[in-house]
C-alpha cells in the first residue's frame, strides 16, 4: 500500500524516542514529495534481501504470532535497529530519495470526451508547495509541512 507508514517503537529503551523519528522521517518524506511532484512513493527491495522476523524477542506470545507481524530485511534500510544514535543519523539526516523508495507522480485529470472539465490551477492553490528557499543547512526538512 503506498504511502503507508508503520510506526514501532524501541523494544530496548523509550518506545516514543523512535515513534519520534518516525513521525519526523515521515513529514521529510511527505515535504520532499511535495517539492517534487511526487504524489506516491513505494518501498523496493533490492535482490537478496531475506526477510527476518520484524521482533527480535524470544517471548512466547512474540513467536506465536511471528507469522502475522510485519518482517523485516537482513541489511539496511530494511533491517529494523534499535540503535537510537544510528537511527538518528539515518531518519533525521539520510537521504529521502534512495534506491530503497520508488517515486511516482500522480496521473493527469481525466476528462470525459467532449468535455471542458478538468483541473484549474486555481483547485490547486490549497495544495501548491509550502517549501521554503533551501537555506542549505538540510534541516529544512524537518519541519512538518
Amino acid at each position: 500500500m503506498p504511502n503507508l507508514v508503520y510506526t514501532f517503537g524501541y523494544t530496548n529503551t523509550s518506545w516514543t524516542l523512535k515513534a519520534d523519528l518516525t513521525a519526523a522521517w515521515t513529514c521529510r518524506l511527505l515535504r520532499y514529495m511535495d517539492r517534487h511532484g511526487y504524489a506516491v512513493a513505494t518501498p523496493v527491495a533490492e535482490p537478496g534481501i531475506e526477510p527476518r522476523p520484524f521482533l527480535d524477542l524470544s517471548a512466547g506470545y512474540v513467536q506465536r504470532s511471528s507469522a502475522e507481524l510485519p518482517k523485516q530485511g537482513t541489511r539496511g534500510p530494511w533491517r529494523v535497529t534499535q540503535d537510537y544514535l544510528r537511527d538518528i543519523a539515518t531518519l533525521r539526516f539520510g537521504r529521502i530519495a534512495d534506491r530503497a523508495l520508488r517515486f511516482e507522480r500522480a496521473p493527469g485529470p481525466v476528462q470525459a470526451p467532449g468535455s471542458k472539465g478538468g483541473v484549474r490551477s486555481s483547485d490547486l492553490a490549497p495544495y501548491a508547495s509550502r517549501a521554503q528557499p533551501n537555506s542549505g543547512s538540510g534541516l529544512e526538512d524537518l519541519t512538518p509541512p
